[in-house]
C-alpha cells in the first residue's frame, strides 16, 4: 500500500483540492485558473455545455488534472521517492507559497479583499506546493542519477 501512496494521494489530493478552490475561487476564478492548470486544457479542447459556472467545469477540469495527477504519481512511485521528504518538500513550498502570495499586497486585508477569503489562498497553495513538490522530487532524483553516472569511480 505505501509503495502505491503517489499513485492514489496525488490525484484524490489534488482533485479535492481543485474543487475546493472552485468554491474558493479568487478573483474572477484566477487563483482556481492557475492552480488547477494540469486540468483547466480541457475546457479548450471540448466543448463543455455552459460556462464556468456549470458543475461540469470543475469536475472535468478535476477528472482530467486527477488523471494527469496521477501519471505523475507512477513516476515517483517508479523513481522511488521518498514519502517523508516529498511530504517535507510539500509542506515546506505549499505554506511558502501561501505566505508569499498574501504579503505580496499592501495588507491583509486587501489581500482578504482582492480574492475573497483565506481559504482561496490555502486552496491555491496546497496544489501549488504540490506541483513544485512533485517537479523537485523529479528533479532531484534526475541530478542524483546524473551526478552518480558522472562521477562513478571505474572499477
Amino acid at each position: 500500500m505505501k509503495k502505491y501512496l503517489f499513485l492514489w494521494v496525488l490525484p484524490v489530493g489534488w482533485a479535492v483540492c481543485s474543487l475546493a478552490s472552485f468554491i474558493f475561487p479568487g478573483d474572477e476564478y484566477g487563483l482556481y485558473g492557475i492552480s488547477s492548470f494540469v486540468g483547466v486544457w480541457i475546457v479548450l479542447v471540448v466543448d463543455l455545455p455552459g460556462d464556468i459556472h456549470s458543475p461540469i467545469f470543475p469536475l472535468a477540469i478535476a477528472v482530467t488534472g486527477s488523471v494527469i495527477m496521477a501519471c505523475f504519481g507512477l513516476i515517483l512511485t517508479k523513481l522511488r521517492v521518498n514519502t517523508k521528504l516529498w511530504l517535507v518538500i510539500y509542506v515546506v513550498s505549499a505554506v511558502a507559497i501561501c505566505v508569499l502570495t498574501i504579503s505580496s499586497f499592501e495588507s491583509f486585508d486587501r489581500a482578504m479583499r482582492k480574492n475573497g477569503s483565506l481559504f482561496a489562498y490555502i486552496f491555491y497553495s496546497m496544489n501549488m506546493g504540490m506541483y513544485t513538490a512533485v517537479l523537485l522530487s523529479i528533479t532531484g532524483k534526475g541530478l542524483t542519477w546524473l551526478f552518480r553516472k558522472t562521477f562513478r569511480k571505474s572499477a
